[in-house]
């Protein structure tokens, strides 16, 4: 079963070596982030590497963001001056937040005399470098140069896509290299270096229904509460990427992203227990690709959303009604039946 998802997922992608200019970025914007309990203007840079290792070799089932990526080797240069010409935005930002397509750590696609070239440009008086890396690479050797290099009073955070606490839903739903203790480790590295991190979890990976998706999630925070390191739990739903497995199973119907009512669901649960920060980013709320409900409500719960990661605030949840909250309520209700609750994932949709 596991070699029919590796062979789908590789016969997913549509991968071409690009010929943009390899010295300027993909992406750069400015945002706002909250920094222990801050609101602080960000300055959001998209470096364009060669690719996420893992998503080269096939990659995770709902990942697209390799296709923005030049799937060829980028000089160590090229990516320092990717990033300085970035900082020709920079503006009185307290915030970096410096993303490739996937882990800043690997060597493989983030070579070290880029990684270190990068640090040492950052801006003196900046409150916090953010990054993002997979699990296996955060090493004591890694944070401790890289803490070193940046000023003292700059903090630095890397956002982990954990996607999940369960191995079962990482090896068959997600297609991830890594496990749980992978991340548990990793957050026992980070806490002795001086790191936090961020733990990104999937909400309604593929094959699983809308009620395992809530119950997923409201227990993988349950698991990361209980780690040192970690700052904050970002639930992030499905959106549909272009050449990926969900993508596929998506056009044949056999997959929807999640209702914005599930995402407030595990927010209402998992904010009263958490010792971290909560919060949700929904990529392209409200459409077919992305997590939506009727369409009539959707804007009204993103907006709830939006406010709850500033306030922490459930009660922003409160006034949110709408007639299609019946027909999720009636679906979750009804999907037990439809599909084995608690059964392993099934892969026949692949066939």
């Amino acid at each position: 079963m596991l070699e029919e998802l590796q062979v789908a997922m590789r016969e997913s992608r549509a991968l071409a070596q690009r010929d943009d200019d390899p010295q300027r970025p993909s992406r750069v914007w400015t945002e706002t982030e909250v920094v222990d309990g801050t609101p602080r203007k960000a300055l959001v840079v998209i470096l364009r590497t060669r690719g996420c290792t893992w998503a080269i070799k096939g990659g995770c089932t709902m990942c697209g963001y390799v296709n923005d990526s030049f799937v060829k080797k980028i000089a160590a240069d090229d990516l320092v001056a990717q990033f300085r010409h970035a900082l020709t935005q920079f503006d009185g930002h307290e915030v970096i937040k410096l993303y490739t397509s996937g882990s800043f750590l690997d060597k493989t696609e983030v070579p070290i005399e880029a990684q270190q070239g990068i640090v040492d440009l950052v801006p003196p008086g900046l409150v916090r470098f953010q990054s993002e890396a997979q699990a296996h690479h955060v090493t004591a050797e890694r944070l401790a140069d890289l803490r070193a290099r940046l000023p003292a009073a700059t903090q630095l955070c890397f956002g982990i896509g954990l996607e999940s606490g369960s191995d079962d839903v990482l090896e068959y739903s997600v297609n991830n290299e890594f496990t749980f203790a992978d991340f548990e480790r990793a957050c026992g590295v980070a806490a002795a270096h001086g790191t936090t991190l961020k733990a990104y979890v999937l909400v309604k990976p593929l094959f699983l229904t809308e009620s395992e998706a809530i119950e997923e999630c409201v227990e993988t925070a349950r698991r990361v509460h209980a780690l040192a390191g970690v700052e904050a739990v970002s639930f992030n739903p499905i959106s549909i990427h272009a050449n990926t497995l969900t993508e596929q199973v998506w056009q044949r119907r056999q997959y929807r992203p999640p209702w914005l009512w599930s995402i407030v669901e595990v927010l209402r649960q998992v904010t009263p227990f958490s010792r971290v920060h909560v919060k949700s980013d929904v990529v392209a709320g409200g459409l077919e690709r992305g997590a939506h409900n009727c369409g009539r409500c959707d804007d009204a719960v993103l907006r709830a959303i939006d406010a709850h990661k500033v306030t922490q605030d459930v009660g922003v949840f409160d006034g949110l009604d709408c007639p299609c909250r019946a027909e999720w309520e009636e679906l979750r209700e009804m999907e037990r039946f439809l599909w084995c609750a608690g059964a392993p994932p099934r892969l026949e949709v692949l066939r």
